[in-house]
């Protein structure tokens, strides 16, 4: 193998997201998204929507001040807007206030999208990011969180939207079932085994579109399943610890912004 390798990495999840984000964005940006770095679901659905508006995305904590490496890169970016992802138990008020600081639209420094829950939440994003007809729609377990990553990048990279579903369970809530519908996709890929996405949730949503499932024996060959059902002609590919997710969130909008594929791998 004949490659080189570039790494993007900080002192801490949210230092290296920032330094993901100037490695990726060189100029200002209209937004960025800034999801919790400490519980996953609500960035791992936020990704796509980033790509796809061309935005970086950032972590924060839920309480405390803004972590100075992030200040740094709102300040550097100078968005119009901040689009808070989740509510209050995974981004506080407090810190949408902080966060809105670093805005320059006076009028509405921040806009929070957040459901009643972290499937509600990824419905509300794909709403807003005003997917039409895509090629697929991508279902993940929002249990777990280690598929995600590689259909995050893809999903991102493609244009295409990331939906949660409760893996474990038979079934879909009607809302998900209505917004795929609504969507009209070709075809629904499914990311993991039956142990990760159950047989009756295939199921039901093969009742609404075809399901591809790309499941392999573990996190890693499920990943390198995704990259490859992409179908990304990239001489790029990012790679990610599979163990510990924060630095993948990040780095799978990087990905996406780039046309690029993420795999995870052992640190």
């Amino acid at each position: 193998l004949n490659a080189s390798a570039t790494r993007f990495a900080g002192a801490n999840r949210y230092q290296t997201g920032a330094v993901i984000s100037s490695a990726t964005f060189p100029g200002r940006v209209q937004r960025v998204f800034v999801a919790s770095g400490e519980n996953f679901p609500d960035a791992l659905a936020a990704g796509p929507i980033a790509a796809k508006a061309e935005a970086p995305l950032l972590l924060v904590p839920r309480f405390g001040a803004v972590p100075e490496s992030v200040a740094d890169e709102l300040r550097r970016l100078e968005p119009d807007q901040i689009v808070v992802v989740g509510g209050d138990p995974s981004v506080s008020g407090a810190m949408e206030a902080a966060l809105a600081e670093f805005a320059s639209n006076p009028v509405s420094p921040t806009m929070r999208i957040q459901g009643q829950n972290r499937f509600e939440t990824a419905r509300l994003l794909a709403e807003s990011a005003g997917f039409s007809q895509p090629e697929f729609v991508w279902v993940v377990s929002g249990l777990g969180f280690a598929d995600a990553l590689s259909v995050g990048s893809a999903a991102a990279a493609r244009g295409e939207p990331l939906l949660l579903v409760p893996g474990t369970s038979t079934s879909v809530d009607q809302e998900t079932l209505d917004l795929i519908s609504q969507l009209d996709p070709d075809r629904i890929k499914i990311a993991g085994s039956n142990a990760t996405v159950s047989s009756g949730i295939a199921a039901q949503l093969s009742t609404i579109k075809p399901v591809d499932r790309h499941g392999g024996s573990d996190r890693f060959e499920t990943s390198w399943l995704i990259a490859q059902a992409s179908g990304l002609d990239s001489t790029t590919v990012y790679i990610a610890n599979g163990l510990n997710f924060p630095d993948a969130l990040a780095g799978g909008v990087a990905a996406g912004v780039n046309g690029a594929p993420l795999v995870t791998s052992f640190p």
